[in-house]
């Protein structure tokens, strides 16, 4: 049996150098693995180019290694080019639609330049094409769709990077495994969900009722957001949010500093493991924040109630508000309280301002805590 395996990985070796031999003397220049076994290539251009196809509604593309773009144009159609392709495409019932043959084909070897830069599909609308349906689906390529509306747009990836701008949708979800996301321009009436595994994500002037955000090991920069909602989820990796305002925010983080600037919310519930928050100029109607361990440092106009935990770390607020505002109950187990600039001693609990509109509870473990009102 290891005398079979022995000649099998042998032949295959020696198919693989004389496939590279005829390669330097002007033969072919890939090796695939298909259904059928070893299949060796010499390198063709496939292309299809439907420059005026009158009109479609929804747009579904399925490929493997081609860039998919969007371009403003007079007229709706689409350009196709790849190496070493089959190419599927129709036009039924108004939806568009281009995809790979469905052969299994995997590319084991390639010789010579790269055939990937030169794989590409381009669709050609109308600016502020009104769409229903936007499918776009790569495995190892970059993405950039823009300028129109669609009532429903997806978008995956696995590796590679995704654009998306200047889009109105009802619904849209942007999925990538290892890449960035960069979205600018966006309203998503209803929703906007955010997936990414590995990769940085940055939006910008985004308008929704939810945007969900699902990261796992991603740096996230958010600015000119307004939504209804915000849910954010991080494993691991940086969360930073510039001019947010939403009526709930919701926070959960592993591993990864939160920063908050001049950001209003109703709602603000932030729970974290291992992370630093940092707000200013923030303005919360209520808190809820609960920090195994960190560093919680917040400076704006905090009404309703506000509530912090920490486990291990101190706790910075500066308010806005007066101090007559506020009833407060703040305890620290290992640490020193200094209310107002007046430093109350180590291990302490302290309690007043009953029949306040607005309250504080703070309640630390292990570190200092330090609150400062308007004077």
């Amino acid at each position: 049996m290891k005398r079979k395996w022995i000649v099998i990985i042998g032949l295959v070796v020696v198919g693989l150098l004389l496939s590279a031999m005829g390669f330097l003397m002007g033969a072919s220049r890939a090796i695939y693995w298909t259904s059928k076994g070893f299949s060796v290539t010499g390198g063709e251009i496939s292309r299809i180019t439907e420059p005026d196809l009158g009109y479609f509604k929804s747009i579904y593309i399925d490929v493997n290694f081609c860039d998919v773009e969007f371009i403003s144009s007079d007229k709706y159609g689409f350009d196709a080019c790849g190496y070493d392709m089959e190419w599927d495409w129709a036009l039924e019932n108004e939806v568009l639609k281009i995809a790979h043959a469905r052969r299994i084909k995997y590319q084991i070897m390639n010789f010579g330049d790269s055939s990937t830069e030169k794989n590409y599909v381009k669709i050609y609308l109308p600016a502020d094409s009104d769409l229903r349906t936007v499918e776009v689906k790569t495995r190892s390529a970059d993405a950039s769709l823009g300028r129109f509306s669609a009532e429903s747009v997806d978008i995956s990836n696995s590796f590679g990077n995704v654009n998306l701008y200047s889009v109105t949708s009802g619904e849209a979800h942007i999925g990538l495994n290892s890449g960035t996301i960069t979205g600018t321009d966006i309203n998503a009436r209803n929703l906007l969900k955010i997936d990414n595994s590995f990769g940085e994500v940055g939006l910008r002037t985004v308008t929704s009722g939810l945007l969900q955000i699902d990261l796992n090991s991603s740096d996230f920069a958010g600015s000119d957001i307004n939504v209804r909602n915000l849910y954010h989820s991080n494993r691991f990796g940086k969360n930073s949010f510039h001019t947010v305002s939403a009526e709930r925010f919701t926070a959960d983080c592993n591993s990864g500093d939160l920063e908050l600037d001049r950001c209003e919310f109703g709602d603000m519930v932030i729970t974290s493991r291992f992370t630093d928050i940092t707000a200013r100029g923030i303005t919360s109607s209520r808190a809820d924040i609960d920090v195994n361990s960190g560093d919680i440092r917040l400076d704006g106009e905090l009404t309703g109630e506000t509530v912090i935990r920490s486990r291990f770390g101190g706790v910075r607020l500066n308010t806005s508000m007066e101090k007559s505002d506020y009833s407060y109950d703040i305890s620290v187990k290992f640490g020193s309280i200094k209310f107002d600039g007046d430093r109350l001693g180590d291990d302490t609990t302290i309690m007043g301002g009953s029949g306040s509109v607005h309250s504080l509870k703070i309640t630390v473990s292990n570190g200092d805590v330090e609150v400062n009102f308007a004077k």
